[in-house]
């Protein structure tokens, strides 16, 4: 009897006799799907600053490939 009287007091229960475990139960799913989500845009980020480094390094990759090849037309016009 002991025992029912501890559960009793340590889950509440609402005017239908269900277990307000049951709406603990669903916040903690709700904080786990938060918490996914969340996840979710860290990844995000993380793919988005990877992209606009990688656009960058393109954007110095070609810069570098142009004005190499400007520079060895230049050689070759001034040789001419």
């Amino acid at each position: 009897m002991r025992h029912s009287i501890a559960a009793s007091i340590l889950t509440p229960r609402d005017e239908d006799g269900d277990a307000i475990a049951s709406a603990r139960q669903r916040r903690l799913e709700l904080y786990r799907g938060l918490a996914k989500a969340c996840a979710l845009m860290v990844l995000c980020d993380r793919l988005e600053a990877a992209l606009t480094t990688a656009d960058a390094t393109r954007a110095r990759l070609l810069n570098a490939l142009l004005h190499e090849a400007l520079a060895k037309t230049d050689e070759r016009q001034a040789a001419a």
